[in-house]
């Protein structure tokens, strides 16, 4: 990725992020549209939330989330990610609200429940590092694309910052179309929308 540089003003150097949140159990884009039915339904009341997200690495250097989730105000599933190939661990809290999300989803079992959880990660994950940088999603994982400052202060900083970071999105959106693995995506597209970025 090339460094953006206007002749107004000295701007830092594009930053690149590995990975900063998940292991490497992702899904593909494609996968997401499953549940995107119940976005509604996400961080409201007597909705679905994740509480008590925290990331870690395990005594093998293994990257891993603990998190809990509720259903409808209630504890739900305390759940467990360790590596791609361990998949996800649970621990049921309530079964009545996990029938209750059952039903909602249209899944019958704890192994359907999986691309569910997965979809809501991901959300949750692009809230949380929405104004980082421009996120991007593929096969290994977020990825969070800068100037290794977060947007707001990039845009307060900068008069020519929207420009450049227009032109990043822009590179960007060509790369994932041509150079890279075609389940790429750019996933904070609500938010560079709002503050201006042309998509």
């Amino acid at each position: 990725m090339k460094n953006q540089e206007l002749s107004t003003q000295e701007l830092p150097n594009t930053s690149y992020t590995e990975n900063v949140v998940l292991p490497d159990k992702v899904i593909t884009s494609s996968k997401t549209e499953n549940f995107s039915f119940i976005d509604k339904f996400i961080n409201q009341p007597n909705g679905i939330s994740l509480k008590k997200y925290k990331t870690f690495r395990d005594i093998n250097g293994e990257k891993g989330i603990n998190v809990d989730l509720y259903f409808k105000n209630h504890k739900t599933l305390l759940i467990d990610l360790f590596t791609k190939s361990a998949g996800y661990q649970y621990k049921i809290i309530n079964r009545t609200t996990l029938h209750s999300l059952y039903n909602l989803l249209g899944v019958s079992s704890l192994g359907e429940l999986n691309e569910f959880v997965d979809y809501v990660i991901n959300k949750h994950t692009v809230k949380k590092f929405e104004k980082k940088g421009i996120i991007v999603l593929n096969d290994k994982g977020f990825h969070i694309v800068g100037f290794s400052v977060s947007i707001p202060t990039f845009l307060k900083k900068y008069s020519s910052g929207l420009e450049a970071l227009q032109n990043l999105y822009d590179d960007l959106k060509v790369e994932s179309k041509t150079t890279l693995d075609s389940s790429t995506k750019i996933v904070n597209t609500n938010y560079l929308k709002s503050i201006g970025i042309k998509l």
